[in-house]
This record gives structure tokens, C-alpha cells and sequence, in this order.
């Protein structure tokens, strides 16, 4: 299973909390595509992609500022992490 979510810093922290759960994914593949279209739609606001950390499939996560490249005061960044399950018994 992988866990897809974000972590917000700067300006962003006033008005909401500062991690939110955007989904559980089977598959790598999957939760790429969903954190594709989060993008796409935030590009829409006015956020861009950092220069250096912007590859989903090599690093698992990506960095967003708001207007322009290295808006330490409002940025955030959508995380992909592979969670090891342990099924239980009975």
C-alpha cells in the first residue's frame, strides 16, 4: 500500500492543518496518477514545481511554491511513502 499525502509550510499553515491525508493507493502507479491531477489543478492558483524536487517516480515526493520558484513563505510539498502492512491473525 502506498500512502499519499501532503505537508504544508509558510503562509499555508494559517488556514489549514499541516498534514492532510489525500489517499491509501494499491500501487505506486496509482497514487503518482492522483498526486498528477493535484498538480495540474494547483498550477490553476498560481503554484509551480520546484526545480529540484519534482520527480514522483524517482523520489516519491514533490515540492510546490506558490508564484514563484523558492517561496520559502508558502509552499508545500505531496509525499508518496510505501507502508508495510502486517496482517493480523484470526
Amino acid at each position: 500500500m502506498y500512502l499519499l499525502y501532503e505537508s504544508l509550510y509558510g503562509e499555508l499553515l494559517a488556514d489549514c492543518d499541516s498534514t492532510n491525508i489525500i489517499g491509501l493507493y494499491e500501487s505506486k502507479e496509482s497514487a503518482i496518477k492522483k498526486a498528477l491531477e493535484l498538480i495540474e489543478e494547483d498550477k490553476e492558483y498560481g503554484y509551480i514545481l520546484d526545480d529540484e524536487r519534482n520527480n514522483l517516480l524517482e523520489d516519491s515526493y514533490v515540492r510546490l511554491f506558490r508564484d514563484w520558484q523558492e517561496n520559502w513563505n508558502c509552499y508545500y510539498e505531496i509525499i508518496i511513502q510505501k507502508l508495510d502492512l502486517i496482517k493480523g491473525g484470526d
